[in-house]
C-alpha cells in the first residue's frame, strides 16, 4: 500500500467517525451550507456569499475534527490554487485563521459580475472541498 492510499484511508476513517456522530439532519444542514451554491454559470456575488459561508463554517468548527472545507480556485494568481488542504482534519485555530485570511483575499479579488462554476467535493458524505472555476 502506498503512502497516499494509507493517508486517504485514515482520512476516510476519521470522516466516517464524524459522519457516524452526526444525525442525518445535522449532516444535511452542514452540507447544504455549501451545496446550495453549486452550479454552472454562477455570478461572482454568489461566490462571495459562498466564501463567507465557508469562512464562517471553518471558524465555527475549530477543533472539530473532520469539519473543515478547503477551496480550490483558478483565478487569483496571487494565492495558491488550493486554500486549505482537502481532507485536512487538523482544523486548529491557527490553521483556520491562516485559511480564512486567504479566503478574505479571494473574496476581495472576486468580481461580482464574473461567471463561475462551483462544485462540491465529498469524502464519506461530508463536503471537504469547494472548487470554484472562473469562466473565460
Amino acid at each position: 500500500m502506498n503512502e497516499n492510499t494509507s493517508t486517504s484511508n485514515v482520512i476516510g476513517n476519521k470522516l466516517a467517525d464524524v459522519f457516524s456522530k452526526m444525525t442525518k439532519e445535522e449532516l444535511d444542514m452542514y452540507n447544504i451550507s455549501f451545496t446550495g451554491y453549486s452550479g454552472q454559470n454562477m455570478k461572482g456575488q454568489m461566490v462571495k456569499v459562498l466564501l463567507e459561508a465557508i469562512y464562517t463554517s471553518n471558524a465555527n468548527h475549530i477543533g472539530v475534527e473532520g469539519l473543515f472545507v478547503a477551496v480550490t480556485q483558478n483565478y487569483d494568481k496571487d494565492l495558491e490554487a488550493t486554500i486549505g488542504e482537502p481532507g485536512n482534519r487538523k482544523n486548529t485555530e491557527e490553521v483556520v485563521k491562516k485559511c480564512n485570511e486567504k479566503l478574505d483575499d479571494l473574496k476581495d479579488s472576486t468580481s461580482a459580475e464574473d461567471d463561475f462554476n462551483i462544485e462540491c467535493v465529498y469524502d464519506s458524505g461530508i463536503v471537504v472541498e469547494v472548487k470554484i472555476t472562473k469562466l473565460k
